[in-house]
């Protein structure tokens, strides 16, 4: 029986076509609410393998970065290192030349 005919039927049976109206109601409420749950845990489960995508994507670019400073730190080091035995000749150089300028020359004269 449907809304129509409930409405033209005897007090009795518009009472019970509304009363399975509402259990077609509920029901149908329950399928769509299950429906939406699926499909709601469906997303749920899509973003969590996001995060847990972005989570190693983001540590491995953490590590990345972290052999990166380490190797940063070593090139600094050696380039100091450099630096200063760089230094350390140029004052041998310059002490060298200036022991060399300041030396008399022997010219065949003095010999």
């Amino acid at each position: 029986m449907g809304d129509q005919a409930a409405a033209k039927g005897t007090p009795a049976a518009q009472l019970r076509w509304v009363s399975k109206r509402v259990l077609l109601v509920k029901e149908n409420q329950a399928r769509k609410d299950a429906d939406r749950h699926d499909a709601l845990e469906i997303d749920n489960k899509r973003l969590q393998e996001s995060i847990e995508a972005f989570e190693r994507t983001k540590q491995n670019l953490e590590n990345e970065l972290g052999k990166k400073d380490s190797d940063l730190v070593a090139a600094r080091t050696e380039n100091d290192k450099m630096a200063a035995k760089l230094n350390e000749r140029a004052h041998e150089h310059a002490k060298l030349l200036d022991e060399a300028t300041n030396q008399p020359t022997l010219s065949p004269a003095n010999g």
